[in-house]
């Protein structure tokens, strides 16, 4: 603008490049007076637009009596399943946060077109609503020790829990799964009652004077535990002796017909509101109960979801039987 005395008139002898610059301080301008509303001078108003809705497909997969003859009859079949339970398990937890009263998840196929809190109406969601949950003080119940001596007796997939690792949990009951090679599905069920869980918390040395059941508090990884610890005895300890936890959860288990849930995130939907009586029978839940010692022991090894621990040690179990 001072070389080319800029404001122009053309006798001063600037010529055609004073033209320019003009033209361009005149493009300018609109950006000078817009400046003050984009930096917040003037309020915005929200506005809410409803879309239409749409019907979108959320099953992932359809069971044939075939499948169901093989996992029935072969235990690679049944490990593989269990495996893929896991994964299914990460990525409907990996948003853990959750209410207290809801945890009624769902994977579903990822859909561009559903963004995280969309709305889904009429979906049927996996569920678990939890009761109370209740740590041994005495001595164990006899098909407890049973299974703590040889904790094969409640995997369907030959899996040895291996209690060296802290942390690791597995739930169960008095009953067992058996292969019926029945080529019709299971009938529905609902389940409402009791598993033992069983949570290693610490370790020590055969050689030390220390009983678990006998310290007043054992530091562990879920803080300082009060007098209610038991000694786990797995069938393959061979130099370290375990300090598990050993108590009863009650839990109802089914299925809801859920009026709405809410994506919380690409591959989960949730139940929006669940109450004990919405919480029906289905076809797979007796199966996926047996097969949870399994599944629960990988996800506390895998702890994928990061699982508080410090102080937390009746929200660890509850968290891991709910996923």
């Amino acid at each position: 603008m001072v070389s080319l005395r800029v404001p122009w008139p053309p006798s001063i002898g600037s010529g055609w490049y004073s033209l320019i610059v003009t033209i361009a301080l005149l493009l300018m301008l609109p950006s000078t007076l817009v400046t003050p509303l984009l930096s917040g001078a003037v309020d915005w108003k929200n506005v809410h637009v409803q879309v239409d809705a749409g019907n979108v497909t959320i099953t992932s997969a359809i069971f044939e009596n075939d499948n169901w003859l093989w996992y029935q009859n072969h235990q690679d079949v049944r490990a593989k399943m269990a495996d893929r339970a896991v994964g299914l398990a990460g990525l409907a937890w990996s948003n853990i946060e959750h209410r207290d009263d809801q945890g009624c998840r769902h994977v579903v196929p990822q859909n561009g077109n559903l963004p995280v809190n969309s709305t889904v109406v009429d979906a049927t969601i996996p569920c678990i609503q939890f009761h109370e949950i209740s740590w041994y003080k005495s001595s164990l119940p006899q098909h407890i020790r049973e299974v703590l001596e040889s904790p094969t007796n409640v995997s369907l997939t030959g899996d040895l829990f291996d209690t060296l690792y802290l942390g690791n949990a597995f739930a169960f009951d008095s009953g067992r799964w058996s292969n019926g090679s029945n080529t019709d599905f299971p009938a529905p069920s609902r389940f409402s009652g009791e598993k033992t869980v069983v949570i290693v918390v610490s370790m020590e040395s055969f050689d030390s004077a220390k009983k678990c059941s006998l310290l007043p508090g054992l530091e562990s990884m879920f803080g300082i535990i009060a007098n209610s610890t038991m000694r786990a005895y797995p069938a393959m300890v061979a130099i370290y002796d375990r300090c598990a936890m050993v108590g009863t959860i009650n839990f109802t288990a089914g299925v809801i017909h859920s009026p709405e849930s809410t994506y919380v995130s690409h591959r989960a939907i949730e139940a929006n509101a669940v109450a004990e009586n919405q919480i029906v029978a289905d076809r797979w839940v007796t199966e996926a109960l047996y097969l949870m010692p399994d599944v629960m022991s990988k996800i506390s090894l895998a702890n994928t979801t990061s699982l508080a621990t410090w102080g937390n040690l009746d929200g660890y179990a509850e968290s891991l039987v709910r996923q």
